[in-house]
């Protein structure tokens, strides 16, 4: 797997990606496009605040086991919308999802240098997006249903990171 050939596959033209993908098998390469997505504005933030390298192995750990979980309430979510797919297929649409964590690295770096744009919004949207389009092309699900589930999930996500941030806080 080449990251930036498949980040760039997904950016530019995420329908054809998520077509293709529902026939590929396996967990490796979506673990690790994820974990890429997901490591690399922390690193940024490491680098920045302190490089402990205990934390991001703890990280990696949690992130994994983490998006294991997060595929499963995504995947009961499609199939209570009718979702045809496996869990494998939900599995590869969450991880390839998280290109848009990728960019989170962007603001990070650019409030250490004194900007301060906040594009969270921007790429929790486009997060929904490529959920939508996944839901779409690999569960045969409408555009309707499909926003749904990703909204749903949506928010799963976000009130699990607080429940988890905040019991993790004082250990960081």
């Amino acid at each position: 797997m080449n990251f930036f050939s498949t980040a760039n596959e997904i950016v530019k033209t995420p329908s054809e990606f998520f077509k293709k993908t529902s026939s590929v098998k396996g967990y490796y390469n979506p673990i690790v496009f994820a974990c890429i997505c997901g490591l690399f504005p922390q690193i940024i933030m490491g680098a920045i605040v302190s490089p402990v390298i205990a934390f991001l192995v703890a990280f990696l750990f949690s992130f994994i086991i983490r998006l294991f979980i997060d595929s499963a309430v995504l995947h009961g979510l499609f199939k209570v919308a009718g979702g045809k797919a496996t869990y494998e297929s939900t599995f590869q649409i969450l991880a390839y999802s998280y290109i848009a964590q990728f960019f989170t690295a962007l603001p990070i770096a650019a409030s250490q240098a004194g900007l301060t744009p906040d594009i969270s919004p921007i790429l929790l949207l486009y997060a929904i997006y490529l959920l939508t389009i996944g839901g779409q092309f690999v569960h045969n699900l409408n555009v309707g249903k499909a926003v749904t589930v990703a909204i749903l999930w949506s928010f799963w996500y976000l009130i699990t990171a607080v429940v988890l941030f905040a019991v993790m806080e004082p250990y960081i």
